[in-house]
């Protein structure tokens, strides 16, 4: 099941209370980038491991793994969640989201898949999956130049030319 989604601030208020977020709301925390309250639903010694397409990439603490993430998304000038899903594999979580972002000028979609282990004091473990950033379908990779000649009669002034 995929579904869009917008964080209500209610909602994401919840997580800046002290409380550990429960699942849905990493993804809606994230989706806000609100990196100080997505940190909040971390465990202070949380682990995490980003199998990203360098390599693998892990992480200790809470402080280091938001750090990651921000250097993701952080400075994207737009930034939407255009997919989402999220299920449960025996105790595990698993969530799934699909952004759309540009980056430096780049218009760029990124897919990610997470599982993840809960404690009674927030998300104590994060396994991530990224395909990594990729030109969005259908978008030129750079800028696309048009010569528009106006009304210079070129069309007309061939066609004499080949009469002649």
């Amino acid at each position: 099941m995929i579904e869009q989604r917008r964080v209500p601030a209610a909602e994401a208020d919840l997580a800046s209370k002290g409380k550990p977020a429960p699942v849905p709301k990493f993804l809606e925390l994230l989706a806000a980038r609100d990196f100080e309250r997505l940190g909040g639903s971390l465990t202070s010694d949380a682990h995490a491991r980003f199998l990203l397409p360098h390599g693998l990439e892990e992480y200790d603490g809470r402080d280091a793994i938001v750090a990651r993430i921000r250097s993701w998304f952080g400075s994207a000038s737009v930034f939407d969640l255009a997919a989402s899903t999220e299920d449960k594999v025996g105790v595990r979580h698993r969530i799934s989201w699909r952004f759309n972002v540009v980056r430096d000028g780049s218009r760029q979609v990124i897919e990610q898949l997470v599982y993840l282990d809960l404690g009674p004091q927030g998300i104590q473990r994060i396994d991530l999956l990224c395909s990594g950033f990729l030109a969005e379908p259908g978008v030129a990779a750079g800028p696309t130049q048009v010569f528009d000649a106006g009304d210079m009669g070129c069309a007309d002034g061939l066609a004499q030319e080949f009469r002649r």
